[in-house]
């Protein structure tokens, strides 16, 4: 196997393992988002860290009895009805926390990270007036999904600006209530919490006195309403798909160009006949087999005969030997010995019927030869 192609085949493995892992997790990581799970990507530290600071802290789909706790959503797969349900309930003044560009919930528009989130995690300052985020000095993590504030004459409050009138934060009223609206859920992740203020933001828009009451939201039964099927799909899964396609397309790259004009196939040698039939019969000669030597000289015989008399080739030996000396005049103990099969019992007995068939097809082929009619007549039958 040449350098170019292990160093290609070893590319290919490196990418298939990276993919698997990017699509698989590590064991431990558990459900994304999962309020119950304390693998990186799960928020079991911020329901912990709520828990110490005296806050109430429940996981439900149902919602509170009354408007002064705070309901956290940090990944909407909710169907149309408890939608409508939420946002009747903040309508009357309750507190709708909301992450994820994506959410319904909120029903703001996702304006993507820019080139924030190419550098892995990146922290940010609020950078807004907003009362939540006074002891909020910066927040770090890898994932800068900007929104669009909605339209007047709503009021709303941006904060951690991503771009052009754009906020990774907004918070705006809806009826007696509020939704704040996140562009992730990350920083409240096991993983990044301990992180610059991530845990301080999070008890500002989760938790922000002791006593307060607070509902996670956690992932509706499988399912259930508008949840689909590529909802289920881990977001590994597609990064994977995505270098898999990434390396396909190098590997199609490769093979499509040229470096240089074709190169003409190798053809194998050829023997020329006479070479391949002194090989042959050097072969015949150590193994001591006259018996196939001979064969093979009155098979060539044989069917030399047959086109020469225009007979079938399924006549008979004997019949076809009388026939060749009664037309060719070829002699008939000649002809029988070159046509005939007998054992071969010494070298000499092989050199003479070498010398039959050698004469057989010369007489054949001569032109003062004439075989007569195509087909045999009722008494040489």
């Amino acid at each position: 196997m040449s350098g170019r192609r292990k160093i290609w085949l070893g590319f290919a493995a490196a990418v298939l393992v990276l993919a698997a892992a990017l699509a698989s997790g590590r064991p431990d990581d558990g459900t994304p988002l999962d309020p119950r799970s304390s693998g990186p990507t799960g928020l079991a530290g911020v329901v912990e860290l709520l828990h110490d600071l005296q806050v109430h802290v429940d996981i439900s789909l149902d919602l509170p009895d009354d408007t002064s706790s705070t309901v956290f959503v940090p990944l909407d797969l909710l169907n149309s009805e408890r939608r409508e349900a939420m946002l009747e309930w903040a309508n009357e003044g309750g507190t709708l926390v909301v992450a994820g560009a994506d959410a319904r919930l909120h029903g703001l528009d996702a304006a993507g990270a820019g080139a924030a989130d190419l550098f892995g995690p990146t922290s940010g300052a609020p950078e807004c007036a907003f009362t939540a985020m006074d002891e909020v000095a910066a927040v770090r993590h890898g994932s800068w999904q900007g929104l669009v504030a909605p339209e007047d004459p709503i009021p709303s409050v941006m904060c951690f600006p991503v771009g052009t009138d754009t906020a990774w934060l907004v918070a705006f009223e809806h009826g007696a209530g509020m939704i704040v609206a996140l562009g992730s859920a990350e920083p409240f992740t096991n993983r990044y919490l301990g992180e610059e203020d991530n845990a301080v933001l999070a008890a500002a828009l989760l938790g922000p006195a002791p006593g307060d009451r607070l509902v996670v939201v956690p992932r509706p039964p499988i399912g259930e309403g508008d949840v689909g099927v590529l909802d289920l799909v881990p977001s590994g899964f597609w990064r994977a798909l995505v270098l898999l396609g990434a390396a396909l397309l190098l590997a199609v790259v490769w093979r499509a160009r040229r470096l240089g004009p074709p190169v003409a196939e190798r053809l194998p040698p050829v023997l020329p006949s006479a070479e391949l039939a002194h090989s042959v019969a050097n072969l015949l000669h150590r193994a001591g087999d006259r018996a196939t030597a001979a064969a093979r000289l009155r098979t060539d015989a044989r069917s030399t005969a047959c086109r020469a008399l225009r007979v079938p080739v399924t006549i008979g030996n004997g019949e076809l030997a009388e026939l060749l000396a009664l037309r060719a005049g070829v002699a008939a103990e000649q002809a029988h010995l070159a046509l005939v099969d007998r054992p071969v019992e010494d070298d000499a007995t092989l050199m003479r019927i070498a010398r039959a068939c050698a004469h057989v097809r010369v007489v054949v082929r001569s032109p003062q030869s004439h075989p007569g009619e195509t087909t045999l007549s009722r008494d040489e039958r």
